[in-house]
């Protein structure tokens, strides 16, 4: 089974399912070592920047997400 195949099947359970399975899958990650977690996150820079690079994402300046972050939060 694909990625593709699996989220589309993931997305069709209810949302306490969901969860449990987020919750699983999250839990699974503190397993990785610092190596692995440090390809991860290259991974995901690299696919933030590319999602910017195609104008899919915007970018804010520190303020700004400073702002966003506190208004989040209270």
């Amino acid at each position: 089974m694909s990625q593709l195949e699996l989220e589309r099947e993931v997305m069709s359970l209810d949302a306490k399912s969901r969860a449990e399975l987020a919750r699983k899958l999250l839990h699974s990650l503190n397993d990785l070592s610092e190596a692995e977690l440090e390809v991860l996150w290259a991974e995901e820079a690299h696919r933030r920047f590319n999602a910017f690079e195609r104008g899919e994402m915007k970018s804010y300046s520190r303020e700004e997400a400073l702002k966003r972050v506190k208004a989040a939060l209270s």
